[in-house]
């Protein structure tokens, strides 16, 4: 009964998701050694696919539904609001949106493309932009780590990695190819 209930506001809730595709999030009120689960539906009862770290940047909301716990109870007010997200333009899954929050400096100097150990890594593949031009070498990827992120010390001690500057809250990195 609830699939069913979710499925008939998820459909109904397309006609708006071009609208909350329109602002930019992040990942807020997760503790620093935690992560917010990324799971197949509206609810904890479903799968997680991954985890986003905290600070995690570049979400967003393509639909947004109230899910009912209990089919008896709960006044809208009291259902946990539950959003299907994406990030740069690659749809991720459902997080509880109370740990979403709009990013209101996204990084609009740096073209982030990709998480470079794994797809949810913080620390991500920069690509070419003007920003960056003088950072870029045919040797070594630039990656964009947010600052305070235990990645940087992490790709420094098994990658070698090698900070260059900051930028827009990431700590930028050149890793030798090898």
């Amino acid at each position: 009964m609830l699939m069913r209930s979710v499925v008939l506001a998820v459909f109904a809730c397309f006609a708006g998701a071009a609208l909350l595709a329109d602002l930019v999030y992040k990942v807020g009120h997760v503790a620093a050694d935690d992560v917010l689960n990324v799971r197949q539906g509206p609810s904890v009862d479903f799968d997680i696919l991954m985890g986003l770290p905290p600070g995690y940047r570049g979400v967003q909301k393509l639909v947004c539904v109230l899910v009912k716990p209990d089919p008896h109870g709960a006044a809208p007010s009291q259902m946990p609001e539950w959003c299907m997200i994406a990030d740069h333009g690659g749809m991720l899954g459902w997080v509880n949106a109370r740990y979403l929050v709009v990013d209101t400096a996204p990084p609009a100097r740096l073209r982030l493309v990709a998480g470079y150990r794994s797809y949810d890594d913080a620390c991500q593949l920069v690509g070419e932009s003007e920003a960056v031009a003088d950072y870029l070498d045919h040797s070594a990827d630039l990656v964009a780590c947010p600052k305070e992120h235990p990645g940087i010390v992490e790709l420094q001690q098994e990658m070698g990695a090698q900070p260059v500057t900051e930028l827009d809250g990431y700590v930028l990195l050149s890793i030798p190819r090898g």
